[in-house]
């Protein structure tokens, strides 16, 4: 294998798991790939709770400080009966939490995630991004991988020593890679809102 391609990693999908995935090959000396479907890239989702584990990662990646100004630091995370608001469990955070975890752990919107992590993709020149790219195919030899990827109406192959399928629950990739595990979407449904800190909901 030239080298080139024994230092090239190949991700399939431009989501928050892609573009970390890629950062955090990139930081390792590795060229990176990243292919995605949509033709351009929006946030899915609403408010995304992360964790001191995650948010030293995000900081270990030059994430962290494009971040903070969006998020919000909670004092806590408290449980309430829904009937009577009566306080059941609370989890202190904010200051306590840093202090134990050497990390913040925040809330925050995902597209705000996402923009921090484009932002700083955007500094590596060891990082290529194609969107409206569809991985149609994976060929996998003994020493590397080579992705058939549809751009724009053209086929280009991509390799690398690794494939990465960061494409989300109805994975393709996992399909092409013959694996038998199918998803399937169970009934339930959790449905999320962001509210202001000045409502009375919020207070």
């Amino acid at each position: 294998m030239d080298d080139t391609r024994s230092r090239q990693v190949v991700i399939a999908g431009a989501g928050v798991a892609g573009l970390t995935a890629a950062l955090a090959f990139s930081e390792q000396g590795y060229l990176v790939r990243l292919f995605e479907q949509a033709p351009r890239l929006e946030a899915a989702g609403a408010g995304i709770q992360l964790s001191p584990n995650a948010t030293r990662i995000l900081r270990q990646l030059g994430v962290l400080d494009r971040l903070l100004p969006a998020a919000v630091r909670p004092e806590a995370v408290v449980l309430r009966d829904a009937a009577t608001l009566r306080e059941l469990a609370r989890v202190p955070l904010g200051e306590e939490a840093e202090r134990r975890w050497h990390a913040p752990y925040l809330v925050a919107h995902r597209a705000d995630l996402q923009d921090a992590l484009m932002a700083r993709l955007a500094e590596q020149p060891d990082i290529s991004l194609v969107t409206g790219a569809r991985v149609g195919g994976i060929a996998a030899g003994p020493r590397h991988t080579t992705a058939t990827v549809e751009i724009a109406g053209t086929t280009v192959e991509a390799d690398g020593f690794l494939l990465i399928g960061a494409d989300g629950v109805w994975s393709a990739i996992r399909a092409l890679g013959g694996f038998a595990a199918k998803s399937r979407f169970s009934g339930e449904l959790a449905w999320r809102a962001t509210i202001s800190a000045d409502s009375v909901a919020g207070e």
